[in-house]
């Protein structure tokens, strides 16, 4: 699961304007069960439409800054995070 956040600068801005979302899934992709101590590479691809926030006439809005994705297993390990500044 791919979740996308964005970072208090952008927070600040857009919440006097629409609300914003703690974080939203924007990706899912399914995969086989890895043995304990396994790997599997896994293949992503995202269109920057991601990180667009909705606004309250329904138009999707990109805002300049920093975003961050989170990885996630689902599984008890922790968030991979990537922090991508627009």
């Amino acid at each position: 699961m791919v979740y996308h956040r964005v970072g208090q600068a952008i927070r600040t801005a857009a919440s006097a304007n629409h609300p914003v979302p703690i974080k939203q899934l924007v990706e899912f992709q399914r995969f086989n069960a890895v043995p304990p101590g396994g790997t599997q590479m896994l293949a992503i691809s995202m269109d920057p439409e991601v990180l667009a926030l909705t606004t309250h006439d329904g138009s999707r809005k990109v805002y300049p800054g920093e975003h961050e994705l989170h990885f996630s297993t689902g599984g008890s390990a922790p968030d991979q995070i990537v922090t991508v500044t627009v």
